[in-house]
């Protein structure tokens, strides 16, 4: 990089042509090294040991993928740089690298990555107490389908590269299948058959077969009656896998501040239940 030269003015409004030149030499130059400064973010992601790939490879994968559909070079870009943000900005990296490439992409593509973070919560968003459908705020915008799409491409880059067609099949497309069909029943099967532990406001009920499918999350009329709660499976003969995962990441130090219901509290609306049921 060339010396852009010295500014010398210590209030902007005391600057000389002179200095502005250099500003404008500065600026640019800032420009031509943008794209070295980017792909420096993203071969930093390799730093990720907690996936089962980095998000380095992970973009790639994206890329690559994004590059195989058809898409146009702008398309690839964004796949290959969505993550870049992630270290800067953990709770809105989304909006960081849009904020980075706003000047060189269209606003389908910038829209798509700011907003790319709330898509991706409708695979993992259960697992945490996050709403997986927080993103039906955005369906009115043109761009929905676009970053919907986006990440459903996304999700079978993995199965693929692990197992081929089998992979794209087996861990692409039925596990999506499956998967969004158990969550589709937890508001409709779930709302219909099944038992009522808690008297609640609604017609929630627990289901063992959405659970068993669903990772626990079946054990609806429990959530509604204890809605903060982290385990959904709090009876007894009520597996809920996701319920034993959290248990043992709390038991290792590894989580913390679990929202449990007092036992006490339980029964008693368990008795409750009881004896309005009889009435």
């Amino acid at each position: 990089m060339s010396d852009p030269g010295h500014m010398h003015f210590r209030r902007m409004d005391e600057g000389s042509d002179a200095d502005f030149a250099v500003l404008a030499r500065v600026h640019t130059e800032n420009v031509d090294a943008l794209p070295d400064l980017l792909m420096g973010m993203l071969t930093e992601l390799k730093a990720d040991a907690a996936y089962p790939v980095d998000r380095c490879e992970h973009s790639l994968q994206a890329a690559t993928r994004a590059w195989r559909d058809g898409r146009d070079e702008e398309y690839v870009v964004c796949a290959l740089l969505h993550d870049i943000g992630e270290s800067l900005g953990p709770f809105n990296h989304g909006d960081v690298v849009a904020a980075v490439l706003r000047p060189f992409v269209t606003e389908a593509n910038w829209w798509m990555l700011a907003h790319h973070p709330v898509f991706q919560v409708y695979f993992y968003g259960q697992h945490l107490g996050i709403d997986p459908n927080e993103r039906d705020e955005y369906r009115d915008s043109p761009y929905f389908d676009r970053t919907a799409e986006f990440w459903f491409l996304t999700g079978l880059i993995v199965p693929v590269l692990i197992d081929g067609w089998r992979g794209l099949v087996w861990g692409g497309l039925v596990r999506i299948a499956v998967h969004n069909q158990m969550m589709f029943a937890v508001n409709s099967v779930c709302h219909s058959l099944g038992s009522r532990d808690f008297d609640t406001k609604d017609s929630s009920r627990n289901n063992l077969f959405v659970s068993l499918f669903s990772f626990g999350e079946g054990w609806h009329n429990n959530h509604h009656a204890f809605p903060s709660m982290a385990i959904h499976g709090i009876g007894p003969g009520q597996p809920d896998p996701t319920g034993l995962v959290i248990r043992l990441l709390d038991r290792l130090g590894l989580i913390w501040d679990v929202k449990r219901p007092p036992a006490e509290l339980v029964a008693r609306r368990r008795t409750l239940a009881r004896e309005h049921a009889s009435l």
